[in-house]
C-alpha cells in the first residue's frame, strides 16, 4: 500500500459508537472506585473531583438521549439522573448504588456489542462521524 494510501485509509477509521459507549461505563465505573479510596485514604479532596469527572461521564451518556420521547430513553435518562444524584452525596451507600446502576447497564451494553457492531456496519446505525467525535482525557 502507498503512504498517501494508507494515510487516507487511517483518517476513516472511528472508533464505533458502542466502544465509545463501553469505554464511558468502564472510565466511571473506574472513577468511582478511585474516590471510593480517595475517600478511605482520608483525601477528600481528591475523591470529589474523581466523582466530578465521573459525573461528567454520567452527563455525556445521558446527552445521548436528549430529546427521547419513548418509554427506554426515558428510563435510561432517569438512571443517568439518579446515578447523577448518587454521585453528588458520596456515601458509602450511595456510591454502592451508583456503580451497581453503570454496571448493570455496562454489561447490558457488552452483551449487545456484536449485534450493535453488526448493525453500524450495516448503516441501520449511523456510524459517529468525525465531525461529532471528541478527544476526552481523565
Amino acid at each position: 500500500m502507498r503512504p498517501l494510501q494508507a494515510y487516507r485509509q487511517q483518517q476513516n477509521t472511528f472508533l464505533p459508537r458502542i466502544d465509545l459507549i463501553l469505554a464511558l461505563y468502564r472510565t466511571g465505573l473506574d472513577l468511582i472506585r478511585r474516590a471510593r479510596t480517595a475517600f478511605d485514604e482520608k483525601r477528600e479532596t481528591d475523591a470529589k473531583s474523581l466523582l466530578a469527572q465521573a459525573q461528567m461521564i454520567v452527563t455525556s451518556l445521558a446527552s445521548g438521549y436528549t430529546g427521547a420521547t419513548d418509554e427506554a430513553g426515558l428510563n435510561f435518562l432517569r438512571l443517568y439522573e439518579f446515578v447523577a444524584y448518587c454521585l453528588s452525596d458520596p456515601s458509602t451507600k450511595h456510591l454502592d448504588s451508583a456503580e451497581r446502576v453503570l454496571r448493570t447497564l455496562s454489561e447490558g451494553f457488552v452483551a449487545a456489542r456484536e449485534e450493535a457492531l453488526e448493525l453500524e456496519a450495516t448503516g441501520q446505525i449511523p456510524p459517529l462521524s468525525k465531525e461529532r467525535q471528541v478527544e476526552v482525557s481523565v
